[in-house]
């Protein structure tokens, strides 16, 4: 049984408007996630920063449950501390609201390879903490020891028996890792734009 996290508080800042509420081929960057993880997940999170968007994510998706933010400072640490304890499963996936094109089964993948261990997280020309699969327990005590404003990375200080899956591994599941692919600003639309015929989506 899963639970995921969506982490969707960010300020989206260099995007210029709220992202995870932006339509891209009809659908804004949250549906695209959630359709995605609800192929994998028996539970589904979304964590925000405050609750102006609350009645919004609710009517959209009437069956996640939404975590306010419980510090006044936007971060992932800040996202993942207040949701861990809502969490109702032994397993755990994460991912941001800015990769609106994560593939299920790359996620069902990691969470196939977790058996004993602690996390799955892929690596490339980075670590994607962000987009990776924990047993609970183990992500929950390595909160706690993380103050809000820290760099995620630090979760791998106290984190042990993680395995490291490299990207090239998962171009099987996903051959161009649009999982992977971050949209920070309005210029980075283009990515997808470039990438559209191997999206399997529908798109107006």
């Amino acid at each position: 049984m899963i639970s995921t996290i969506i982490l969707a508080g960010g300020e989206s800042k260099r995007f210029g408007s709220d992202k995870k509420f932006y339509k891209i081929f009809g659908k804004t960057f949250l549906e695209h996630i959630y359709n995605a993880v609800k192929q994998f997940s028996n539970e589904i999170i979304v964590s925000i920063s405050s609750y102006k968007d609350y009645e919004r994510i609710k009517k959209l998706f009437p069956d996640v449950t939404v975590i306010i933010d419980k510090y006044d400072i936007r971060s992932p640490i800040n996202g993942l501390k207040s949701s861990i304890n809502h969490c109702k499963y032994d397993i755990v996936a994460i991912t941001p609201c800015d990769t609106p094109f994560i593939s299920p089964s790359v996620y069902k993948f990691m969470i196939e390879k977790l058996n004993e261990y602690s996390a799955t997280i892929p690596i490339g020309d980075r670590i994607y903490i962000l987009n990776s699969v924990f047993k609970k327990e183990p992500l929950k005590n390595a909160l706690k020891s993380l103050d809000v404003k820290d760099s995620v990375r630090k979760i791998l200080r106290y984190i042990n028996n993680v395995l490291f899956i490299d990207v090239n591994i998962l171009k099987s599941l996903d051959k161009h890792l649009l999982t992977f692919l971050n949209i920070n600003s309005k210029d980075d639309l283009e990515k997808i734009y470039s990438n559209i015929k191997f999206l399997n989506i529908n798109y107006v």
